[in-house]
C-alpha cells in the first residue's frame, strides 16, 4: 500500500487564554502515516486522529448517529474510510460570505 505524506492540522480559533495563544499558528502533524487510498479502511484511534478528535469524541458522535459514516465488520468492529472522513469534514465546512 502507497503511504500518501503526512497531513499537517492548523489550529484554528481566536481564544484569550495564554495557554491556546502559545498554540495559535502551530501545525500539527499527524503520527502514523494515511493511506493515499481514500476506500482504506482506519481504525477508530487512527480516524479520529485523521479528524483531530478524541477516540471517545468520535465513538459519542457514531452512537448519537451525528458522525462520520462507518463500516461495521462481520466480527462486529468498526472502520473508516478515509473518503467517508473527508466527507464528513467537508459537509461542516461553513464558509462565510463576504461583507
Amino acid at each position: 500500500m502507497a503511504l500518501a505524506e503526512p497531513l499537517t492540522f492548523a489550529r484554528r480559533g481566536v481564544s484569550t487564554c495564554a495557554r491556546n495563544q502559545s498554540l495559535r499558528g502551530t501545525t500539527m502533524t499527524l503520527s502514523t502515516a494515511m493511506p493515499s487510498d481514500d476506500l482504506t479502511p482506519l481504525k477508530p484511534p487512527a480516524a479520529a486522529e485523521y479528524l483531530g478528535l478524541a477516540v471517545g469524541t468520535l465513538n459519542n458522535r457514531r452512537s448519537a448517529g451525528l458522525g462520520p459514516t462507518y463500516v461495521r465488520l462481520p466480527n462486529g468492529q468498526i472502520r473508516y474510510r478515509v473518503a467517508d472522513l473527508r466527507a464528513w469534514l467537508d459537509a461542516g465546512e461553513v464558509v462565510e460570505a463576504a461583507a
